[in-house]
Order: C-alpha cells, then sequence, then structure tokens
C-alpha cells in the first residue's frame, strides 16, 4: 500500500486569510522543516496554478518518503 503525501494548507489560510488558489508561484516544505531557519532549502516550488503545483508536489514528496507538506506561498 502506497501512502500519498497529504497538503496542509491551514497555515497558508492563517497568513492570508484565503485557501491557496489560481496563479502563482508556488513553495511547499515539508512540515517538519517549516519552522526552522533553513526551511528554503527543503521547499519544492511550481510555478503555475495551485492546482497543478499541488500535483507536482505530491508526485515530488511521496517520492521522497515525505507525509506532510506546508503550502508556504
Amino acid at each position: 500500500m502506497d501512502v500519498k503525501t497529504k497538503i496542509e494548507t491551514e497555515k497558508y489560510f492563517g497568513a492570508y486569510l484565503k485557501q491557496p488558489k489560481g496563479f502563482g508561484r508556488w513553495a511547499f516544505c515539508p512540515s517538519k522543516q517549516w519552522n526552522t531557519p533553513d526551511y528554503l532549502e527543503h521547499c519544492f516550488w511550481f510555478t503555475g496554478t495551485y492546482s497543478e503545483a499541488k500535483k507536482a508536489a505530491i508526485a515530488h514528496f511521496t517520492a521522497k518518503g515525505v507525509l506532510y507538506v506546508v503550502v508556504c506561498s
């Protein structure tokens, strides 16, 4: 049974008071590194729609065995 990465949007909502959507430059970070000084080194970046970015981030982090990821921007 394969375990898929889950995307957490609570921190994004807390910062922007809206859910992530639309076109932009998206950053995703493993939950364990999210609040560390070097979190940017662990981010996965994607330019495109949020739905495309989310799909790409899930594939990227699932391959690395990361279970929970935070939307940073």
